[in-house]
C-alpha cells in the first residue's frame, strides 16, 4: 500500500543498446499485453520482475517506523513468555507488566501481520510467544482498559485506521 492505495512494484534490467532482440510485454489490470517502450532509444529493457518492498509499521515507543526484524530482535527476544495481541489496527506486545504498541494502516494489515508472525514462529519452532487475535468485544474492552491504566490514550486505542482510502 502506498498512500492508502494498493500497488505493485517492479524492477527492470536496462542495457545500453539500440537493438532489442525480444520485445518486453507487461500484463495490465485488464489482462491485456502492453509492449514496454523506453523513452531513450539507446536503451533497451532486458527483463522486468516483481519487486517486494519490506513493509514497515509505526512503533509508538520510538515514534518511528520499524520492520519485522527490529520487532523480533528488540521486543520479542529473551527469556519468558511474551503475548502478542491485536487490537483494531494495533499490535500489543506484553511481557509481564510491560506493554509495547505498534500501529498498522488498517485492521486487515494487522491481522495479516499477526498471522505471518505466528506462522514464522511455528516454522522456526519458537514457542515463547502467545498470539491472540482481536476476536471479541469483551476482549477488546479488557485490553483497552489495561492499556489505558498503563498510560496509553483511549482515543488512539479505539481508532481503527491510520490512512484513509478517500484521497483526492
Amino acid at each position: 500500500m502506498e498512500n492508502a492505495e494498493p500497488c505493485k512494484f517492479e524492477i527492470g534490467l536496462v542495457e545500453l543498446s539500440s537493438n532489442q532482440l525480444f520485445p518486453i510485454y507487461l500484463t495490465d489490470e485488464m489482462g491485456r499485453n502492453v509492449k514496454v517502450k523506453l523513452e531513450d532509444d539507446d536503451m533497451t529493457l532486458v527483463e522486468i520482475s516483481n519487486y517486494k518492498i519490506e513493509e514497515e509499521f509505526f512503533d509508538l515507543q520510538r515514534k518511528s517506523k520499524i520492520n519485522i526484524h527490529t520487532l523480533i530482535n528488540d521486543y520479542l527476544k529473551g527469556d519468558g513468555i511474551k503475548m502478542v495481541s491485536s487490537l483494531h489496527n494495533k499490535i500489543v506486545v506484553q511481557r509481564d507488566e510491560d506493554f509495547k504498541l505498534f500501529t498498522f494502516k488498517n485492521v486487515d494489515e494487522c491481522v495479516r501481520f499477526i498471522d505471518t508472525l505466528n506462522f514464522y514462529f511455528f516454522k522456526i519452532k519458537r514457542g515463547d510467544c502467545l498470539f491472540v487475535k482481536d476476536v471479541s468485544s469483551a476482549q477488546r474492552k479488557y485490553l483497552i482498559e489495561i492499556l489505558c491504566n498503563n498510560g496509553f490514550d483511549k482515543k488512539m486505542l479505539y481508532r481503527k485506521f491510520t490512512t484513509y482510502s478517500h484521497r483526492e
